[in-house]
């Protein structure tokens, strides 16, 4: 889905691409230490994260127990003893309460750390969250810094693609996309 996003908002891809060309000025190699990443593209950095805001691969999120005694949550909600809730990240990454305009695509959104970490569950959250988010974090950047450095990203459609729900979620049908060589790009002579 970050592919269809990029493609979608034309200005944060050329924003990506200056980002990237930056990044990588003389090397068509990409360093792939996960703990520099982030802070050499600090904008696709934010795109991943607000890509994995509106499109969670987790469909059900993360589920916790409760113990044998009901227990009382936020506006006084009762939870019945020896039940199990199940918090949906869809669902939560769409509360305007935490997210205004959740509909919107917004990298800006994680300019500023989330000052809850519950509210952003892509990966669930608490000592439980899963650890593939470093990993997914790391190859997103590392297989988008140069490819936006060389090419424009293009979907065939225009339409965000539907859901298919399972364990997780990803689109029902085939997103095409199309690389064009980008103007500017100059491979380097060796």
């Amino acid at each position: 889905m970050v592919a269809f996003q990029i493609s979608q908002n034309p200005s944060l891809q050329t924003e990506l691409a200056d980002e990237a060309k930056a990044a990588l000025p003389d090397s068509e190699d990409f360093p792939w230490n996960p703990d520099v990443l982030p802070q050499q593209l600090p904008l696709l950095d934010r795109t991943f994260f607000e890509t994995n805001r509106k499109h969670p691969a987790a469909a059900l999120g993360s589920s916790r127990s409760v113990g044998k005694t009901a227990l009382v949550v936020g506006d006084g909600i009762e939870l019945p003893g020896s039940s199990v809730c199940l918090m949906p990240p869809w669902t939560l990454h769409r509360n305007e309460k935490y997210w205004p305009d959740p509909e919107t695509f917004d990298p800006s959104r994680f300019e500023t750390i989330v000052q809850d970490p519950y509210v952003y569950q892509p990966f669930s959250g608490g000592p439980r969250n899963c650890i593939g988010i470093r990993l997914a974090r790391a190859e997103t950047l590392s297989l988008f810094a140069p490819l936006l450095r060389r090419y424009e990203i293009h979907c065939d459609s225009s339409r965000e693609p539907q859901d298919f729900f399972s364990l997780t979620r990803r689109p029902r049908n085939k997103v095409m996309f199309r690389l064009t060589p980008r103007a500017d790009y100059q491979p380097l002579k060796s």
